[in-house]
């Protein structure tokens, strides 16, 4: 049975203005990250949607990066990025694995889960993670079925909003 669905809060302001300069001087393209800055841009539609202050992505990224909470060549560590969050007086738990059973269920208690998926969605079983979204709730499609509904902060996400269950 489809859940409660969140309202969508795409922050319209994600991409990066400046090129960064890195702690060990080195200087990393605007153009390079802005694709790569997925997690940076879930956090600014939530606090959005809770009427926070936010703050621009640059900020968020030079943020991460500085505390160490960002890997250039890796990635997110996902504590570090709960930590980043929880600056900005949000808070969360970190779970490797969830269910989507229990994911469902958060909307309910107004709570929007990001969480990684695989860019684009594919229907490959061995593909994970890598993307990050945030997760709005489960609904009935007249055309599709049961499909998941998500903030998705890559160029996809501007025209794709929903994604077939069995897909999500």
């Amino acid at each position: 049975m489809p859940g409660t669905v969140l309202e969508s809060h795409r922050y319209p302001e994600h991409a990066l203005l400046e090129d960064l300069a890195l702690p060990d001087g080195t200087t990393m393209s605007r153009l390079k990250w802005n694709d790569n800055c997925c997690g940076m841009t879930c956090i600014q539609a939530i606090l959005d949607a809770e009427g926070l202050l936010v703050p621009i992505l640059d900020i968020l990224l030079a943020e991460g990066i500085e505390s160490g909470d960002c890997d250039v060549a890796k990635g997110w560590i996902l504590l570090g990025f709960l930590e980043l969050g929880r600056s900005y007086s949000l808070d969360g738990k970190v779970f490797t694995e969830a269910s989507l059973g229990f994911l469902e269920d958060l909307p309910a208690i107004q709570v929007a889960p990001i969480i990684s998926v695989s860019c684009n969605f594919p229907l490959t079983p061995k593909a994970k993670g890598g993307h990050l979204v945030v997760f709005r709730g489960t609904r009935v499609s007249s055309t599709e079925g049961e499909v998941c509904c998500c903030d998705d902060p890559s160029t996809q996400g501007a025209t794709l909003d929903e994604v077939g269950r069995n897909v999500f």
